[in-house]
C-alpha cells in the first residue's frame, strides 16, 4: 500500500517538474525569435551550468566531495567556472529580458528528478508523467500567450488531449502495483 501511495506522489511531482520543462521551452522559444536558435540554446545552457555549478560550489565548501576529478573538486576552481558562468549569463541578458535567465532553473528539477525520481518509480512513467506535465504547461502557456508565442485558446480539443494522455500515465503506471 506505501509504495502505491509514494508512487503517485512522485507521479504528481514528475508532472509539474513536466509542466517546468513546458514553460521553460516556451521561454527557449521566446529568446529564439529574439536573438535566433543556438543563442537561445546556449542561453539555457550558460543559465543551467550556472545553477549546477552553485550547487557544487555549496556543496564542495561544506567539505563534501563532489564527484568529479581533480581538479573540479577544488572551491576555487568551481568559483572561477561559476563566475565565467555569471558573467556570461550577464552579457547574454543585456539584449533580452532578464526572466529568460529562468530557463536554466526549470531545466535542473527534471534533469535531477530523471536521477532521483526515475529509478523509484520507472523511466517509462517518468517521462509519460513530465510530458503530461509538459503539456498541460505549454496549453496554458498557449492560452496567454506568454513571452511573445501565438496565442491558442484553451479548447475542448487540447483538453481532452490531456486527459487522454493522463490516462495513458495511469495505464503506464498500472493500479495494481
Amino acid at each position: 500500500m506505501f509504495y502505491f501511495l509514494s508512487s503517485w506522489f512522485y507521479v504528481i511531482i514528475s508532472i509539474f517538474i513536466g509542466v517546468g520543462a513546458g514553460v521553460q521551452l516556451t521561454m527557449i522559444a521566446g529568446i529564439s525569435r529574439q536573438k535566433g536558435s543556438l543563442e537561445a540554446v546556449f542561453t539555457s545552457m550558460v543559465a543551467t551550468g550556472m545553477i549546477i555549478i552553485s550547487f557544487l560550489v555549496g556543496k564542495s565548501l561544506l567539505n563534501n566531495d563532489v564527484g568529479l576529478p581533480l581538479p573540479f573538486q577544488k572551491p576555487i576552481i568551481l568559483s572561477v567556472i561559476l563566475l565565467l558562468l555569471i558573467i556570461t549569463l550577464f552579457l547574454i541578458m543585456r539584449e533580452i529580458h532578464w526572466y529568460y535567465a529562468l530557463t536554466g532553473l526549470l531545466s535542473v528539477p527534471l534533469l535531477v528528478g530523471s536521477g532521483l525520481i526515475g529509478p523509484k518509480i520507472g523511466l517509462g512513467i517518468y517521462i509519460s508523467s513530465t510530458i503530461v506535465g509538459s503539456l498541460i504547461g505549454s496549453i496554458v502557456v498557449d492560452h496567454f500567450g506568454a513571452f511573445g508565442g501565438l496565442q491558442v485558446p484553451i479548447s475542448f480539443q487540447r483538453i481532452l488531449g490531456a486527459i487522454l494522455l493522463i490516462l495513458g500515465v495511469i495505464l503506464i503506471r498500472g493500479m495494481s502495483k
